[in-house]
């Protein structure tokens, strides 16, 4: 009996977590205190993905006048599947509120308008080592054309490279303007949301996937500064571009999700990297990571619904390294969407079959995850997820 008590308690530790959907930013306030009123654990750390629109102020003011910590980004799109219902919107907004103890988890909201990006990327690696002897990341970047490979590339100099780390990029709904990063006292249009966990009591996995197919010929960038690019084969990078695929400078940046560039690397891998801006003046394609002169890239494109197949095979698989889960936060490149429409609904679904339990996130202008143990690295028009664990007899 005392043997069936243990793993029966076992069995039980989890973290609890119940999440709502606001098609309307008036819905809000009353779809929170619904969600309270009907709790059964006390909440402590909420995360929210919510679309450009919505008003940021109030939700900000509503978890701190709760006492709920918050994890939040602007998107592109919201996610939220579960055993009751599939919701996407391109419009509103996705809470979770879960219940980790306050003990396992650290806050950050951290502005970024002074500092080089291996220099933002040390900044916050000292911090998240400063909280935890074994920490793990989560992390969602605002502001457009920031270099956000080279502040990951700081934070791993800090940390070590086996630090887990996820996230992403956030999103306007494709306005190109301005994203935003916010906790429940402090926002960003320029920085990063920093969740730090305690990884010896909350485990985080994360996984990634592509599946976009390099076009033809191969080009080299011959001229660039930072995460602009200037000449590809020694012509102007905006005229290349819209030249070999055919569209006008005016569908730029929203065609480029569905077309980015794939890098060659020396190890024989590849990287896309996506349009973020444009800048008409200097006929330069802008990226949200540097790219220096001499790469050589060729066009990239789905295959459609192809790459519903890779995705599969993947989830499959991670769900057989980490079967475990008590939550699954998703984020899938807005290019996705854009690529396979209704589709993306079958994509998703994977993950709380295999799983079963809930699962949110968004669509956003980047993804962050560490992928078959590598170190963590900036992907995009990728499906990139991570569940999150608490570990046995660290319930509080």
């Amino acid at each position: 009996d005392l043997l069936f008590l243990v793993v029966h308690q076992l069995t039980c530790l989890m973290v609890s977590s119940v999440t709502f959907v606001c098609d309307a930013p008036g819905e809000f306030e009353s779809q929170l205190r619904n969600s309270l009123e009907g709790l059964n654990f006390k909440p402590t750390l909420a995360f929210a993905f919510v679309s450009a629109e919505f008003p940021v102020a109030s939700v900000m003011d509503a978890f701190n006048s709760n006492g709920i910590s918050l994890f939040a980004s602007t998107s592109s799109g919201v996610i939220s599947f579960n055993k009751d219902e599939d919701i996407l919107l391109d419009h509103g907004a996705v809470f979770v509120l879960t219940d980790v103890s306050n003990d396992d988890f650290q806050i950050k909201i951290l502005k970024n308008d002074d500092f080089e990006p291996g220099k933002f990327g040390n900044r916050i690696g000292e911090i998240i080592k400063q909280r935890f002897k074994s920490p793990s990341v989560m992390i969602t970047f605002s502001g457009l054309g920031m270099d956000v490979q080279s502040v990951i590339d700081g934070i791993l100099q800090k940390t070590g490279t086996d630090l887990k780390m996820f996230g992403g990029l956030a999103g306007d709904n494709l306005q190109f303007n301005e994203t935003l990063v916010f906790s429940e006292n402090e926002v960003a249009e320029h920085g990063a949301a920093i969740l730090v966990f305690n990884n010896k009591k909350i485990d985080l996995q994360s996984m990634t996937i592509s599946g976009w197919n390099g076009l033809g010929t191969n080009f080299t960038i011959t001229a660039s500064n930072g995460t602009e690019v200037l000449e590809i084969d020694k012509k102007p990078a905006l005229d290349v571009y819209t030249g070999y695929l055919n569209i006008s400078e005016d569908d730029l940046p929203l065609m480029g999700l569905e077309y980015p560039i794939m890098i060659k690397n020396s190890d024989g891998t590849n990287t896309l990297r996506t349009i973020i801006k444009v800048n008409k003046q200097n006929r330069a394609l802008v990226f949200s990571s540097s790219i220096p002169t001499g790469t050589i890239f060729s066009f990239s494109a789905s295959p459609g619904f192809e790459i519903l197949e890779t995705t599969r095979e993947r989830v499959i698989q991670f769900h057989e390294e980490h079967p475990n889960a008590d939550l699954i936060i998703l984020y899938s490149a807005i290019a996705r969407e854009m690529s396979i429409g209704s589709l993306i609904n079958t994509e998703i679904k994977l993950a709380t079959i295999k799983w079963k339990v809930p699962l949110a996130g968004c669509f956003s202008y980047g993804e962050i995850a560490n992928d078959r143990d590598a170190s963590s690295k900036l992907y995009h028009q990728s499906f990139s997820m991570a569940v999150l664990t608490e570990k046995p007899f660290h319930k509080s």
